[in-house]
């Protein structure tokens, strides 16, 4: 028996590979900030049948123990549970799948069973943890909570040392982590003291970078007691002469020591700090208006989760004004300048602040630039149809994104006090126009051209504000 805060309580299915189907719960920690901050702790305790005594029990993962001396996987399966035990999960992968292979073939007196429970076991947790990084609402706890403490480091690698260190962190100020400080920094404290008390264990220790997991522990301990830095000094220190090379490092230690630090150029550092892009309560879009004079740039900062669909345009008299777009964390550019584009469209690489540039190309001029991401609008299992309410200013839109196969047919209505909420729906891929605002209907039915993406559109035709129901139906 379990339960869960949220749905998925748990699943049946085999983890160990021996054909036997096991339990799994779900432990995992939802409210590591709030329940809606979109940031999860992920955990499972995993249940087998024990065939002697008629009952369930719990499999943990666990050490090969000296009556398996002289297996060839017990050294490697032995320091991925270590690695597993202080969150070290992407490493204790990498183990634990090299133990798999060393104990292929392996005869009596050896067994794999622990070899086996221990992959299944790390491979669930790992598994879960790289698909909540795409999800997760603040990516640096995450990698903590991974064990990923060089790409922990990496999302700060944009900033300066002094912008790092401050009671207005960018990496704090404006995210998630704002309102939980003490959460965010206990946390990160906790998991790097686990991963650095492993590390040092030379028996674990071979391909581990301890620096970074020194450097988020001293951010942490900075931004938890700015007063007293003692501690984020040697640990900044420690990192520093860890990895001499890394000028991030280098300049923080200079700063905690009171040292002027060398220049670092970053983005942050050499240009003004980008305006950022916020969508109202409950909107799927945002718009801002400004002027670029000659080949200037205005810079906006958008955050947004791996695998949304955002839709940006930039319009100016002329099409003087373009866009440029790139992931913050990754650096990867979405769109250029050069390419002279005002509208851009596609799924996000990943849950990054998104750099959104407006270039100017010639004269000054005026423009708007606008940000969509629709609303995600997924069946349940089994399910034809779902139904979403919502609230809508005077002249508002509400964007819905629903995938549909070709030659399905899809029924969108909405319901709204005078019907004064109409239906826009297009495809995303090939932008065939199925219904539009001016045609002036609340309820369209048809067969699908073509599988994609279908825009679908909740219009707010009136100057007040009104409300609406809008339900999808796909067979």
């Amino acid at each position: 028996a379990g339960f869960h805060v949220s749905p998925d309580v748990g699943q049946i299915r085999d983890v160990n590979g021996d054909g036997v189907n096991d339990v799994i719960l779900n432990a995992s920690d939802r409210y590591v900030f709030c329940y809606a901050c979109g940031v999860t702790q992920i955990a499972f305790g995993v249940f087998r049948w024990d065939q002697g005594n008629r009952r369930m029990m719990e499999q943990p993962i666990q050490e090969m123990l000296m009556g398996q001396s002289g297996h060839p996987g017990r050294g490697l399966t032995n320091e991925a549970v270590m690695l597993a035990r202080a969150g070290l999960w992407k490493d204790a992968m990498a183990r634990i799948t090299a133990a798999k292979q060393a104990s292929r073939g392996v005869q009596p007196p050896f067994s794999n069973e622990l070899v086996d429970w221990n992959y299944g076991i790390i491979k669930l947790h790992h598994d879960a943890m790289a698909v909540d990084l795409t999800q997760s609402a603040y990516p640096l706890l995450s990698y903590v909570f991974f064990g990923d403490y060089a790409s922990a480091v990496n999302l700060m690698r944009p900033y300066s040392a002094a912008q790092l260190f401050s009671v207005a962190s960018p990496l704090i100020k404006g995210t998630v982590a704002e309102n939980w400080l003490p959460e965010t920094t206990g946390h990160i404290s906790t998991s790097a003291s686990a991963a650095i008390q492993v590390q040092g264990d030379p028996s674990a220790s071979s391909g581990q970078a301890l620096a970074p997991a020194f450097f988020l522990r001293g951010w942490s301990s900075y931004l938890a007691n700015p007063g007293n830095p003692a501690q984020a000094r040697a640990d900044v220190q420690k990192a520093a002469s860890l990895a001499p090379q890394d000028a991030l490092y280098k300049q923080a230690a200079a700063l905690l020591a009171g040292q002027p630090p060398t220049p670092v150029p970053t983005p942050q550092a050499t240009a003004a700090q980008p305006r950022r892009i916020q969508f109202a309560a409950g909107a799927t879009s945002a718009a801002v208006q400004g002027r670029v004079t000659g080949e200037n740039i205005d810079d906006y900062v958008l955050r947004a989760l791996g695998g949304q669909w955002m839709m940006v345009q930039v319009s100016s008299a002329g099409n003087s004004v373009v866009l440029e777009i790139a992931g913050l964390s990754d650096g990867r550019p979405l769109v250029r300048s050069h390419m002279r584009q005002t509208f851009w469209q596609g799924a996000l690489p990943a849950t990054q602040d998104y750099s959104i540039k407006a270039v100017g190309t010639g004269a000054a001029a005026n423009y708007s630039l606008s940000v969509i991401i629709p609303e995600r609008v997924q069946f349940q299992p089994g399910a034809i149809s779902a139904t979403r309410e919502g609230n809508l200013a005077g002249r508002q839109t509400h964007e819905y994104l629903l995938r549909a196969l070709k030659g399905q047919t899809m029924t969108v209505a909405i319901q709204s006090p005078g019907n004064r909420v109409l239906l826009e729906i297009y495809g995303i891929s090939d932008g065939q126009p199925l219904v539009r605002v001016p045609m002036g209907v609340t309820t369209w039915t048809g067969v699908l051209p073509n599988t994609q993406d279908y825009d679908i559109k909740a219009v707010s035709a009136t100057d007040a504000a009104t409300s609406y129901k809008i339900e999808f139906v796909v067979k």
